[in-house]
């Protein structure tokens, strides 16, 4: 078995190794550990090495943060026992984690989420909670993306949200859904209040009631989301592919408009970076266009699915 710091894992499950590494797991036993400098017992997520096949990602128990909760979600599986099967297509000796177009046998899903109500949130302090809920989806970096309702204020009791969500799921059995109930204060910071974590595939579809749960993953008794979920697998995968493309292709753009902002003030750079930007941002409102009319298409394919059915 081998066993490796935190502090050098990255160096196999980066964009270059990582394939390689998944093939080494597929005959060896990895099992990562904490760096020494964490004096404070906090962890490092665990996300990552899983995706690369690493069967045993030693955490600090003692410390009730996200890695933890995430721990307890995702080995939820095979009845809690402790012990669970790596994804089939983990298993495949051509898989990479960084490439779509390595995730054989999977069919990308897009989820329609509505978080409609909690009820009976815990106070963590002597004031009346103001609460909104955080949504998370945490998997293959492709598939990572979060979302969140609006803040209501005074009641912890039964605050309704009715807020519906759309995303796409490209790798289903590497992904985790993780509720966060969260108290915003009077300065606007939040403060942590329940979380619950599944492993995607688990989910169930329809009218939903989401135990919650303490940072310690303990019970909160009668602590609840009320949901609703359903989920609509595309006849045609390359949907997914395409607005996965638009979506990273609009971040790039984005973060070069961001560069070229930063040559405007530079004497002799300012005319070429405005320019240069003027020419961005034409090619993200064409990217973005394009990317309402492919949602705008696939909801119209599934409101006459629908209807057949």
């Amino acid at each position: 078995m081998s066993s490796i710091s935190e502090s050098k894992i990255d160096k196999y499950t980066n964009l270059k190794n990582s394939a390689r590494f998944n093939l080494y797991n597929h005959n060896q036993l990895t099992r990562v550990y904490p760096k020494g400098t964490r004096v404070d017992s906090t962890n490092y997520d665990p996300t990552m090495m899983w995706n690369c096949g690493v069967q045993m990602c030693a955490l600090n128990y003692q410390t009730s943060d996200r890695s933890m909760q995430l721990n307890h979600g995702r080995f939820m599986d095979n009845g809690g026992c402790g012990y669970i099967l790596k994804p089939p297509c983990t298993r495949l000796e051509n898989f990479d984690p960084y490439n779509t177009n390595m995730l054989e046998g999977v069919r990308p899903v897009t989820v329609n989420l509505t978080i409609i109500a909690a009820r009976h949130l815990p106070k963590i302090a002597r004031g009346i909670t103001s609460p909104f809920v955080e949504v998370e989806i945490i998997g293959a970096c492709y598939d990572v993306q979060k979302f969140k309702t609006e803040t209501q204020a005074d009641n912890g009791l039964n605050p309704v949200y009715d807020t519906t969500i759309e995303f796409d799921v490209i790798c289903p059995p590497m992904a985790y859904i993780r509720f966060a109930v969260y108290d915003e204060d009077m300065f606007g910071d939040p403060n942590f209040v329940a979380q619950a974590v599944f492993p995607f595939e688990s989910l169930r579809m329809g009218y939903r009631s989401v135990p919650l749960k303490n940072a310690y993953n303990e019970d909160l008794e009668l602590s609840s989301l009320l949901i609703y979920l359903d989920m609509f697998m595309d006849e045609d995968e390359d949907v997914y592919t395409n607005i996965h493309d638009l979506r990273n292709a609009m971040a790039q753009i984005s973060t070069r408009i961001g560069q070229e902002a930063s040559h405007i003030s530079v004497p002799d750079e300012g005319k070429p970076s405005v320019n240069k930007m003027m020419m961005l941002d034409a090619e993200f409102r064409e990217k973005q266009y394009q990317l309402q009319t492919l949602i705008e298409q696939r909801k119209a394919k599934k409101k006459t699915k629908t209807k057949t059915l």
